[in-house]
Parts: structure tokens; C-alpha cells; sequence
């Protein structure tokens, strides 16, 4: 039976199309303008394929009328009598017989109206040779076949084996593969031609005989059966592997311990991978000893034949330089798995359905640095969903840029590095966390350190619990969010259960929030004990979100017992209001170790002017702070004479949440004016 096999295309050159065609047209002395169109090339090759074949070494047989085939339902016939073959009806006709039930009868004959007789150019072993070619003028395989079982053959004894010969199909493969970027080949999966471009000859370069394999490469495109053993055949090469359009079954794939693994799609609209197993990663790379470099997999689609409840899509241990990217995966347990990786990019590409409750869309873990994500989307799903959309633990550089959104994920980031270990360096810029049943950002307590972290141009809302948290316990240093959102969040905007050393929150909005249950929740919370050192807001709106009614209970709001400590803080140039109680809440706090300054809803500045009238010793004055002044907070300044009144004060003990009274010694017989200014923490 005439069967495909794979391809081969070796562009160590890294040569055009046109290029190869006009090496190809050189054998056979044939010229190929400069000016020409690949298509032009394409009829100058297909309209003098006979004498470049002949010029290679094939040996070009005599055409025949027509010819059977198992791919159409004449492949085995009956040698005798004139009948329909391939849609041709036989008349004394030369044909050529390829897929005989007893393969030795195969070959080429002419009919007649009784037995059959073999072509006299064409029934001898010395005429039966390897690579002979021979033209189909007429039917349902009209095209050329080849000859491919291996001299020497006895005819009649010796089975033979034939294979479609395409040259419009040899050209297309080349354009569309010369230009392999790797320079280093590449493999494919279920195409029927050998391309090697590195070889001076026509043979070579259309059909690499040495490098022909048959059965293992043949992958089905249509997703009716497993393909795993071509896929592992191809990767095994070592070369590039270029899948092509269509839908392949794998269940998981052997791991690769190498450089350079590379596959590649015709994109995620146009090659669909289908994983079986429900467990198992489907590409592992590296094995965590050796580093491994450049591995890349690209432009395609991965689901699965039921939802994953583990194994990753790509499962990559100590590489350095891996990219994935233009990939869309459905229904994974998580889409790369990175251990002690360098230099990791995933760009381009979108997770959806991925509700395995400790499904991870990407993990990062120990000890590995600097992972690049670009445009990557991420949606659970509806219902259950996967724990974190990014997972980090023990990591040096984390790099997140426009375009990447974490949506409908458990808890959109996590960052958990171990004892004794740390989490430094994340750069997230222009990104949105949305809607996760949990936590937009979670800082767990699990015994490492988190350190410098910022968050610019962002958003991170609608969650059913914080916008942001940190757990009692967990160790924070250096947290700064910029032009940064938390809004419409169940609960807390920011909930802090252990303090942060270095926590900034600038130009940015925290509204909305407490939508489960308004004025519950508060815009940050900060809970009991601790010291919080430098701690700034400034520019800050910590109100209702627009257009909707007030939900959070304070901006700020300390826990009530215990307070913590702030140290070297600062609150500046924010609005406080609108919120259902208040603007914040101290508790037992000091608020006079923050400066706080020019915010609207929480005063801490006032002035103004008071008229103490004739006959009277006293005025009470309306200060309109949020926070009651203390000794040395206000100072009064009479702009008349005292008249009779020898002196004036403003006592402490008369201070109040709301006023403060100015008294003299005596009526001063007329009216008296004073300024005031107070200034509080």
C-alpha cells in the first residue's frame, strides 16, 4: 500500500524560495529569471520536471492512462478483462497497479480483454529499479508516482512499494519552510515529502532517501486517532517541529532533556492539540540539572478531552530562554509550570476554563529569575475555578506589561515564597486582576520574604473578597502601586494583617469596595500591632466609585484594639469622603505620627477669623478638624487692641472635637478681632 511519509526541511542556508528553486532548475539545466513570481517558478519546475528528475538519477518511466490506489476504492483488482480504474475505463491502457493485496503483483500493465500482461519496458528486474518515476495522465490519482522498495527487485517476487511524487507540492513546502528561522531544519507532522535543502542535488533536495520514515510519522490531522508516537518521533530528531494545520490526539509526550526543543504551529486557529490524559504535563522540558537553552513552543491551540484535575502544558525544569507564545490552552490545570527557569516569556497567548480549585495558570518556583508575561489572559471559567492565575514562590524578577489580565481565576496573584527563602523584584504595568472569587493579590505567610514590589497603570477589582492582602504573619518590604485601581471589591480594598515596611499607594483610586456587605468593609484596613514604617498616600481617591452608592464604612480604618504604630508616614493630597461612617477610623492609633496634609474629607488644616464682642470675656470658635487639637496645635492672634483687657488665652481644656474658645481677662469695651490657624498631625 502507497503510504505518506514525513518532512524534512534542513534550511541551514537559510535561503529563499526562490532561491532553492533556482539550485532545483540548475540540475536539470534550466534558467530561472531573477524577475520571476514564486508562481512563475512554480510552471517553469512543473512544465520541465522530467528532465530535473532525470538529471537527479530518478529513472522516468513511460506514462501510463491510470492507476490504483487504496485511497480510492480500486486498490486491489483483478488482473483480467478491460474495466474502470480510478474513473478511467480501460482499453488495451497502460496502467499502473500500486495497492495489490499481495504487493509483488504491483506494477505496471497493459489491460486487455483477457489476462493481463505486465509493460514490456517494465518486467525486468534490470527496468524495476528504486526512485522509478512514472507519470498518471488520466483518473483519480493522475499526478507521478515513485518506486521506493530497495534494489534489487524481481518482478513478480519482490513487493513493491509506490508514493505520490507532487512536485507543486514539493514547491509549496519549500516556500513555505525555506525560510526557517533556527537555521537548524525542522521536522513535520503528517505531510507526505523529504526536503533536505543542505545537498547540491535534485534527489537530495526532493527527496532525501536516507531520511524517509514512514509509519511512526504518521500523525492524524483529523483527531480521530493518537498521534502521541509521531509527535515523540518528530521531537526525538532534535530538529525544529512544524506542525501543521489540523487536530491531533496526544496523551502526554516523552520529556525532553535537550537544547533547543522547538515546536511550532500554523496558529492557534489552524492547529489544535487535543490532550487525553486528564493528569499528565504533556510537554516536559529539562530535568532540572543540566540547564537547558531556547526552547520554544508557539501558535497553537491545546484542549482537552475532559477537564484536567493536574499536569501542566508546559512543565519546564532549569531551561533558560523559553518562550511560549500565540497559544490558547482549555480546560488545562495551568498552562507553564517554571522550576529554577531563567528568562522565561509567555506572550500572546490565553487559558480559559481552568477549574481545578489548585490549578495554577502559570507557577514559578524555586530559585529560578526573571519571567517576562505579555498579553497573556487568563479565565477560569464560570463556577469552580483555579486557585491563582500567577503563582510565585521563591523567584528574582517577575515582569508584567500591558494587555495581561487575570480574570475569574481563585485569587488573580499569589506570591508565597518558603522559609528561608525570598520574592524579590515584580514590575507589573498596565495589567487588570478581575472578578476572582477570592483575592485579587494575595502575600501569604509561608515563611519567606516578599520584597520591592510595583504596581503601575493597573487594575484589580470586583473580587468576592480584598482587592489586596496580606496575611497575618507574612513578610513584606517595599510595596508601591501607582495609577493603580482597587475598587468594587467584596470586602476590604486593602486588607493588612501584618504591617509593611515601605508600603507607597500614589495617583491611584481605591473605591467601592465592601459591595458584599456595605459599610461593613473599609478602603485599607489595618489590623492590631506592628509598626508600619514609611507608609505614604498621596493623591489618593478613597470614596464611593462613581456612579454608585457608598459601600465602604471608613477610607482608613485600625483595628480596634491594639492599634499599630506608624512611623515616618505620611497622608497627603487625598479625598477621605463619602464613605458611610467616615473618613478614617484610629482606634487606639496615634494618628500625629503621620503627617497628613491638604485632603479632602479628613482635615487637618484650618484658619480663619473670630469677633469677640463688647460685654463679652469669652467666644467659642468652630475649628472644622477631623481630629480633636491638643496644647501647641492652635494659635490665636488679635488684629485690635485689647481695650480694657489686659491678656488673652485659648485654654486646652476648652478644646472639642468641633471648637476651641478664645477668653480675656476682662470686657474689653469693644468688639475685638482675632485670626486663628491650627494645624494637626
Amino acid at each position: 500500500m502507497s503510504t505518506p511519509t514525513r518532512v524534512v526541511v534542513n534550511n541551514a542556508r537559510g535561503e529563499s524560495f526562490a532561491d532553492v528553486a533556482r539550485r532545483i532548475g540548475a540540475i536539470g539545466d534550466i534558467t530561472i529569471p531573477s524577475t520571476y513570481s514564486d508562481a512563475e517558478v512554480m510552471a517553469a519546475l512543473s512544465s520541465n520536471f522530467a528532465e530535473i528528475v532525470a538529471a537527479a538519477g530518478y529513472t522516468v518511466i513511460d506514462a501510463v492512462e491510470t492507476g490504483t490506489s487504496a485511497l480510492n476504492s480500486d486498490g486491489n483488482i483483478t488482473l483480467t478483462g478491460e474495466q474502470t480504474i480510478a474513473g478511467v475505463m480501460t482499453s488495451t491502457s497502460r496502467v499502473l497497479l500500486m495497492d495489490q493485496t499481495a504487493p509483488a503483483e504491483n506494477g505496471i500493465y497493459v489491460t486487455a480483454a483477457g489476462a493481463w500482461a505486465r509493460a514490456t519496458d517494465f518486467d525486468q528486474t534490470a527496468e524495476v529499479v528504486q526512485g522509478s518515476y512514472v507519470p498518471v495522465t488520466g483518473g483519480d490519482n493522475a499526478g507521478a508516482w515513485v518506486l521506493t522498495t530497495a534494489d534489487p527487485i524481481t518482478v513478480g517476487t519482490t513487493a513493491q512499494t509506490w508514493r505520490m511524487w507532487n512536485l507543486n507540492q514539493t514547491l509549496q513546502l519549500i516556500s513555505d519552510l525555506a525560510s526557517t528561522a533556527s537555521g537548524e531544519g525542522a521536522s513535520l507532522i503528517g505531510i507526505d515529502l523529504s526536503v533536505a535543502q543542505t545537498s547540491e542535488t535534485v534527489g537530495a533536495i526532493l527527496w532525501n532517501w536516507a531520511d524517509v520514515t514512514a509509519a511512526p510519522w504518521l500523525a492524524d490531522r483529523t483527531g480521530a486517532a493518537d498521534s502521541t508516537t509521531a509527535f515523540n518521533d518528530a521531537l526525538a530528531t532534535g530538529r525544529p517541529v512544524k506542525v501543521p494545520s489540523g487536530t491531533f490526539k496526544i496523551s502526554s509526550l516523552t520529556a525532553l532533556d535537550r537544547d533547543g526543543v522547538v515546536i511550532d504551529g500554523a496558529g492557534p486557529d489552524l492547529t489544535i492539540i487535543q490532550q487525553t490524559s486528564t493528569t499528565a504535563d504533556l510537554f516536559t522540558i529539562g530535568a532540572g540539572v543540566t540547564l537547558r537553552y531556547s526552547p520554544s513552543i508557539s501558535n497553537m491551540s491545546f484542549t482537552v478531552a475532559s477537564t484536567k484535575t493536574a499536569g501542566y502544558l508546559v512543565k519546564a525544569s532549569k531551561t533558560f530562554g523559553l518562550k511560549v507564545s500565540n497559544v490558547r490552552c482549555d480546560g488545562y490545570f495551568g498552562l507553564v509550570d517554571l522550576v529554577t527557569c531563567q528568562w522565561t516569556t509567555i506572550r500572546d497567548s490565553h487559558c480559559v476554563n481552568m477549574v481545578a480549585t489548585n490549578g495554577k495558570a502559570v507557577s514559578a518556583r524555586s530559585g529560578g529569575s526573571n519571567l517576562i508575561i505579555q498579553n497573556l489572559s487568563v479565565d477560569g471559567g464560570v463556577g469552580t475555578q483555579c486557585y491563582a492565575g500567577l503563582y510565585v514562590e521563591e523567584w528574582d524578577g517577575v515582569f508584567m506589561s500591558a494587555g495581561t489580565q487575570f480574570n475569574r481565576c481563585g485569587n488573580a496573584l499569589v506570591i508565597a515564597p518558603p522559609a528561608a527563602t525570598n520574592f524579590d523584584h515584580m514590575f507589573v504595568s498596565g495589567a487588570s486582576f478581575d472578578t476572582c472569587s477570592g483575592v485579587g493579590i494575595l502575600f501569604k505567610n509561608s515563611g519567606g520574604n516578599i520584597r520591592r514590589l510595583v504596581f503601575s497603570a493597573g487594575w484589580n477589582g470586583s473580587h468576592s473578597n480584598s482587592g489586596v492582602e496580606i496575611e497575618a504573619g507574612a513578610s513584606v518590604t517595599g510595596l508601591t502601586f501607582d495609577s493603580w485601581r482597587t475598587v468594587n471589591c467584596g470586602s476590604y480594598g486593602f486588607n493588612f494583617q501584618e504591617p509593611v515596611d515601605g508600603f507607597s499607594y500614589t495617583d491611584g483610586i481605591i473605591s467601592g469596595n465592601s459591595t458584599s456587605s456595605s459599610g461593613t468593609y473599609s478602603g485599607i484596613f489595618f489590623a492590631n500591632g506592628g509598626t508600619y514604617n514609611d507608609m505614604n498616600l498621596s493623591n489618593t481617591r478613597i470614596t464611593p466609585l462613581e456612579g454608585f452608592s457608598n459601600s465602604q464604612k471608613y477610607a482608613i480604618e485600625v483595628e480596634a484594639a491594639t492599634g499599630p504604630v506608624f512611623a515616618d508616614s505620611t497622608i497627603v493630597d487625598c479625598n477621605l469622603s463619602g464613605n458611610v461612617t467616615g473618613a478614617i477610623s484610629w482606634a487606639s492609633a496615634n494618628p500625629r505620627t503621620i503627617f497628613m496634609r491638604n485632603n479632602t474629607g479628613y482635615i487637618t488644616e484650618a484658619q480663619g477669623s473670630a469677633t469677640l464682642l463688647n460685654g463679652t470675656t469669652s467666644i467659642a470658635v468652630n475649628h472644622g478638624l477631623s481630629l480633636t487639637p491638643i496644647a501647641g496645635e492652635i494659635m490665636v492672634t488679635p488684629l485690635d487692641d485689647l481695650g480694657t483687657a489686659s491678656k488673652f488665652r485659648v485654654p486646652t481644656a476648652d478644646y472639642t472635637s468641633s471648637q476651641f474658645t478664645i477668653r480675656v481677662n476682662a470686657d474689653p469695651g469693644a468688639n475685638v478681632g482675632f485670626a486663628w490657624q491650627a494645624v494637626v498631625a
